[in-house]
């Protein structure tokens, strides 16, 4: 093979690389300014208990891979893990984002307090040039603990039979 050979080999390999690159993602809050929530009105997620993890997959699919492990946020209500990578997922594509936290523990299942969000946005390209985190106001809801569900429940299907007793009366 001459030396042009090689080079266009070379050049193909590097652009073939560059179109197939995965997806890559700013793993903060701090460029949205939307720090994490949770209790009263405007109380910010303590720092020192609050743990947060991010999970993505391809827009087309909710089968969630965590692009990091559980951290801690940086202060109250923010958080910062650097940058993942959407393995699989063309760069600038759209990705579905999962972003759970919790409080209470180092542990999710053990949690006093879970919050869960789901968002969708593009995908950035590579470590040089990764999309920021689109991370709206209020992203994040409060999941009830499963007992509390199961009392709400409760209480309501209670409500609804004591209101239809009334009604036969």
């Amino acid at each position: 093979m001459n030396t042009n050979g090689c080079w266009t080999v070379i050049f193909l390999s590097v652009l073939t690389w560059r179109v197939h690159a995965d997806a890559t993602l700013l793993l903060n809050n701090y460029d949205s300014m939307n720090p994490i929530y949770y209790g009263s009105v405007g109380q910010l997620s303590p720092q020192e208990s609050t743990w947060v993890q991010i999970f993505a997959a391809n827009s087309d699919s909710y089968d969630f891979s965590p692009l990091s492990d559980p951290f801690k946020l940086k202060e109250d209500g923010f958080f910062d893990n650097g940058y993942g990578t959407v393995i699989g997922v063309p760069d600038g594509s759209s990705i579905n984002i999962r972003i759970l936290a919790w409080i209470g523990s180092d542990q999710v299942e053990d949690a006093q307090t879970l919050l869960e969000g789901i968002i969708r946005q593009k995908g950035g390209s590579g470590s040089s040039a990764p999309a920021m985190l689109q991370f709206p106001m209020d992203a994040l809801i409060p999941i009830p603990e499963p007992r509390i569900a199961l009392f709400v429940l409760l209480g309501g299907l209670l409500l609804a039979g004591v209101e239809k007793l009334r009604k036969r009366r």
